[in-house]
């Protein structure tokens, strides 16, 4: 019923969602532990804000990478669904396409969460 791309495409979103749910699932087991034997050493506030300076502007830059990258394919495939004279090359650059919008939300989203966590981070 499906063509072998679309179920590729597919497979590959199913399983980046299960790994993605399985990671969020390993702060449960961290909450199975007795809150009495966790005795935190004191971090220094001044290590902290050390890291989010390192930190914070890879990320930027891994994330404009990525916005560049995504919007220069998106344009690329645009503009050949526009040239395409056919409707089977249509329909091949449709299949393309699904898959790197889904890479592009995922690398918007997942960029933008870190870009919130660091924020939050530096105002507490």
């Amino acid at each position: 019923m499906y063509g072998g791309a679309r179920m590729r495409t597919i497979k590959a979103v199913l399983s980046l969602a299960l790994l993605f749910s399985l990671l969020l699932n390993i702060g449960s087991y961290v909450l199975a532990l007795d809150p009495d034997d966790f005795k935190p050493s004191t971090i220094d506030a001044t290590e902290t804000i050390d890291l989010l300076e390192k930190v914070a502007p890879v990320v930027k830059i891994i994330r404009n990478i990525g916005i560049i990258i995504s919007a220069i394919s998106l344009t690329v495939i645009g503009t050949q669904y526009i040239m395409g004279s056919s409707l089977d090359q249509k329909a091949q650059i449709k299949e393309k396409l699904f898959p790197l919008l889904c890479g592009c939300f995922l690398i918007a989203g997942i960029f933008t969460l870190v870009d919130l966590i660091i924020s939050f981070t530096n105002n507490i």
